[in-house]
């Protein structure tokens, strides 16, 4: 569409890219991995990279207009970061910090604000309103956002809508994860001993005893039947190569044990997209 017949390795070719088009790349914290540009370079679409930038920007070389695009699997998260740690009341932690670093995400965090994993454990909080999972997809990169997000219609094409009107053409979802991916060293002792000790186990000489029916197995991620540990509950777990079994009793140290961090997403999806649809509604607009 663009005629742009020259494609080049931009870490093969790294003088391809302009020196003032790097910059205004650098700006928007993007990195060039690969260039798409016409024959006089007077426009280019850059493929980028980058953990707080956007997927891919068309760039007018000649008045540095760019013009950013975001690309989304029909079904995709738009980011999911760590939640601060909270204390040993299992209260939600918000700091100003993680705001900072993630204002989109203010408006879920401040309608969860009494949320209590120990409380909420075993399931995830999804009770959001529209507006406020709308800005945490729309709005979730913390220099620059994208202009339009593309995607695939339910039969394959690739369809471009406006990033702020994404929720007029998917169903988005907020959700907040108790047990996040991320395991961590526990840091909050006093809540994990209090579990140990209502699951009947005993903790001596920093050594866990524990029958083995009051635990459940975790397994790793996409592979069904490789079991990888015992959870203690959702929240906390231990690796199997740091138990031992004598009977139906497992044995651990206590400083082995894992807790797994809350985190905040917001998600899209794009079910029922027809690529007709999206183009005839905005066709009408011009």
């Amino acid at each position: 569409m663009f005629n742009l017949k020259i494609f080049t390795n931009c870490f093969e070719n790294h003088s391809f890219i302009p020196e003032d088009v790097l910059n205004l790349l650098k700006s928007y914290s993007l990195y060039p991995r690969y260039a798409y540009s016409n024959d006089d370079k007077s426009r280019m679409l850059i493929q980028a990279g980058g953990c707080n930038g956007i997927d891919s920007a068309l760039i007018t070389v000649i008045d540095l207009n760019i013009y950013t695009i975001e690309f989304k699997e029909p079904g995709a998260k738009t980011s999911e970061p760590d939640l601060p740690k909270y204390k040993e009341d299992g209260n939600i932690l918000i700091t100003d910090e993680f705001l900072k670093r993630y204002p989109q995400f203010k408006q879920m965090l401040e309608e969860q604000k009494s949320l209590n994993f120990f409380e909420k454990m075993g399931s995830n909080e999804n009770n959001f309103s529209v507006e406020s999972v709308n800005i945490a997809v729309t709005n979730n990169y913390t220099k620059k956002y994208a202009d339009v997000v593309c995607t695939e219609d339910s039969d394959g094409y690739l369809v471009m809508m406006p990033a702020n009107q994404i929720s007029m053409w998917g169903e988005i979802v907020g959700e907040i994860r108790p047990a996040g991916r991320n395991p961590y060293y526990v840091w909050t002792p006093n809540a994990l001993k209090r579990f140990i000790e209502e699951k009947g186990g005993v903790i001596k000489d920093g050594i866990v005893s524990i029958n083995r029916n009051n635990l459940s197995l975790r397994k790793e991620r996409g592979r069904k039947s490789k079991v990888s540990g015992y959870k203690i509950n959702s929240l906390f777990f231990i690796y199997m190569a740091q138990c031992t079994n004598n009977g139906e009793i497992v044995s651990f140290p206590l400083s082995k044990v894992k807790q797994l961090n809350p985190t905040i997403a917001g998600k899209i999806f794009f079910k029922n997209l027809r690529y007709h649809e999206v183009k005839n509604y905005y066709k009408k607009l011009f």
